[in-house]
């Protein structure tokens, strides 16, 4: 049996070229680095805020206590553009968290509802100038595993991967995500 090259050279250069890009990503630490990262699409995404735009946090990151069990966790992970426009945003909302552990990202969520909403993600697409939302769900899941949260040190780090889907029915894959960020409470 012949084993033709070109095939198996273009195998291994996409192999490495995932490596690559996760390799690009920032570690996975637990002691609130405000590092974060994961693949978009299979391409290296971390937050970033322009130094023409103050250079500041590029995510939010709180909890506030609710009369249900545990609290409610938000992140909001923003990547801006040069033009002081966002390109993206990954946003994560937990209603109900206690620990540490692995939260399913698949009930139908309405960003409109605000903190009446199940856990759910979203990444938004703003590079076409309009507001390309693409959200967890039924048909679109994901998981967040919370590694570490700790409301006395104010720590939340975790991984997570998701598929979400946008209203035309377009989806964007995120994997290999990972976080380390310190909270807010509010």
């Amino acid at each position: 049996m012949r084993l033709y090259p070109i095939p198996w050279l273009l195998l291994l250069t996409l192999a490495a070229c995932k490596k690559d890009e996760v390799d690009a990503l920032p570690k996975a630490t637990q002691d609130g680095r405000g590092t974060m990262g994961c693949l978009v699409e299979g391409k290296a995404w971390t937050p970033y805020i322009a130094p023409q735009l103050g250079g500041g946090s590029p995510y939010v990151a709180y909890y506030r206590y609710r009369t249900s069990p545990g609290v409610a966790l938000t992140m909001l992970f923003t990547r801006n553009a040069r033009d002081k426009t966002p390109a993206s945003s990954i946003y994560f909302f937990l209603p109900n968290t206690v620990g540490p552990g692995s939260v399913a990202l698949d009930q139908p969520a309405d960003p409109i509802r605000a903190s009446f909403n199940p856990a759910y993600a979203n990444y938004s697409d703003y590079k076409t100038g309009l507001q390309v939302d693409y959200l967890t769900g039924p048909t679109a899941p994901g998981t967040l595993t919370l590694t570490r949260f700790d409301t006395v040190a104010r720590v939340a780090s975790g991984t997570f991967s998701f598929t979400a889907r946008a209203l035309d029915g377009s989806t964007v894959q995120v994997t290999d995500g990972r976080f380390d960020v310190r909270l807010e409470k509010r």
